[in-house]
């Protein structure tokens, strides 16, 4: 059997080892000892870029996969019954193993990271009677941003809430601050994720076709790649699936940044484009919109469902003195001190 005796002061429970929390961890683990229990190694749908490189997780971790059905579940239940932690984060309500660790623990060890928010989440029928039985369960909620506070404040959370704004931490790279000059415009979009139904790239793709004198690029790869292609016009580029360490050069070849989904509960990828310099058009339902987002000043949030609406705010956004304005803002923003932040909002106790 595993040994699970040493202490921990953090015992964290998430599913899978994605980059940008496996950099989050890391720095939790600079500030003392932590043990992650990640459910899965990998999955299809990620391509391996998506996953932290784990000769440099510097931290405790245990994969259940690796284990049979019997084992995982004992392992998990000792952990938890031992209670060797200070404090116990479930990255998540949408596993068993997330319940079974909110009911063993004890209540006040028990911090929650919740990255649904009040506009995709249920919070009637069964499913929010679940969500409402585990809230219960927990002393601390850490979340990204006001959405995510406001589905806690429905569910009747009576915690400590605290705001991390962000679900782990990017990897950083060069940025640049690029002006508009009179001798350029405000023309090449970019988009970079998935190709599923729920990022609603089929709304995006039929607004630039009406847009031919501007050049929308799609980065990424997913179900549904076939069919976007069928629809789009030649102003369109798909550049398939990048690796992270090439993003650098794309970010910095467009102008502007487009993310439209119907349901989107974070987007670490608009803080990699405005890390990059990138102005961004955001879909309101996108989960860091009214966190990352004030009004005009990074750019601008649309209505997903109404490409009129999309269409006014790439006009907008167009405008040179608008875009430069734009630039400078987003030049000022320290995504260094984001970082530190949200790693130190990890080590506030309910007692601060």
């Amino acid at each position: 059997m595993k040994t699970i005796n040493n202490r921990c002061d953090l015992l964290i429970l998430t599913n899978l080892p994605a980059f940008y929390k496996v950099n989050l961890f890391n720095k939790l683990a600079e500030k003392g000892k932590i043990r992650v229990v990640f459910f899965q190694r990998n999955t299809k749908e990620r391509a391996n870029e998506f996953y932290g490189d784990p000769d440099k997780m510097n931290f405790e971790c245990i994969y259940l996969s690796d284990y049979n059905f019997i084992y995982r579940y004992s392992l998990l239940i000792r952990m938890l019954l031992k209670g060797s932690y200070s404090r116990m984060i479930a990255g998540g309500w949408d596993s068993f193993y997330y319940w079974l660790a909110l009911v063993l623990s004890d209540k006040t060890k028990n911090a929650l990271i919740n990255e649904s928010s009040c506009q995709e989440s249920r919070i009637d029928g069964v499913k929010g009677l679940v969500k409402r039985l585990l809230v219960k369960r927990v002393s601390i909620a850490y979340l990204p941003g006001q959405s995510h506070a406001c589905l806690m404040e429905h569910l009747q959370f009576h915690g400590l809430k605290i705001i991390t704004k962000g679900v782990g931490l990017f990897h950083y790279n060069s940025r640049i601050k690029r002006l508009i000059t009179e001798e350029c415009d405000v023309s090449r979009f970019l988009y970079v994720g998935r190709f599923a139904k729920e990022k609603n790239l089929e709304f995006l793709i039929r607004t630039f076709n009406d847009l031919p004198h501007l050049k929308l690029t799609l980065i990424g790869y997913g179900p549904l790649e076939a069919e976007l292609k069928e629809i789009a016009r030649s102003n369109i580029q798909f550049e398939g699936r990048v690796d992270n360490k090439d993003m650098a050069k794309y970010y910095h070849s467009h102008d502007v940044f487009v993310l439209p989904s119907l349901s989107e509960p974070w987007g670490l990828v608009v803080e990699e484009a405005l890390h990059h310099g990138l102005p961004v058009l955001l879909s309101s339902k996108v989960g860091c919109a009214d966190t990352l987002m004030e009004a005009d000043k990074y750019g601008c949030i649309f209505n997903p469902q109404d490409s009129s609406d999309l269409t006014r705010c790439i006009n907008g956004i167009r405008d040179k003195n608008t875009y430069n304005k734009m630039v400078n803002a987003i030049s000022e923003l320290d995504f260094e001190e984001v970082g530190r932040k949200q790693v130190e909002a990890y080590l506030i106790t309910s007692e601060s």
